[in-house]
């Protein structure tokens, strides 16, 4: 009998104290603006309206559900995203999950030769 219940006090600590999986859709899709590494302040809307390019593209596509801009701005502000790139995976999973999303679409852009190159990241 105590053989018994350790067993099952031992799954049911299994159970509470176990890792959990994000509850995301895998067919669902976030673009996050992405993070102006240029150093010039007066770049920085580019970096949403590429996100916004690229998520009214996939919008179009009706392959994919893509989470409208509007709604990931404001969930990478309750987040925690102060700027506006991801800078950390904790980040990037909380955005996932408040967005409800298996795939996040981030990145960067630099400034080089006086022509904007982006750099693009699917997680």
């Amino acid at each position: 009998m105590p053989a018994l219940l350790l067993a099952g006090l031992v799954i049911i600590l299994l159970i509470l104290f176990s890792p959990r999986e994000l509850s995301v859709d895998p067919k669902r899709i976030a673009v996050a603006a992405f993070d102006n590494k240029t150093g010039d302040e007066l770049l920085d809307p580019y970096g949403r309206v590429a996100a916004d390019w690229i998520t009214q593209a996939l919008s179009r596509t009706d392959v994919v559900e893509v989470v409208p801009t509007t709604i990931v701005l404001q969930s990478s502000n309750e987040v925690g995203i102060k700027t506006s790139g991801l800078d950390s995976i904790a980040l990037l999973r909380a955005l996932a999950k408040k967005t409800n999303v298996g795939t996040v679409i981030w990145g960067s852009y630099y400034l080089k030769d006086e022509i904007l190159r982006f750099q693009i990241e699917i997680t």
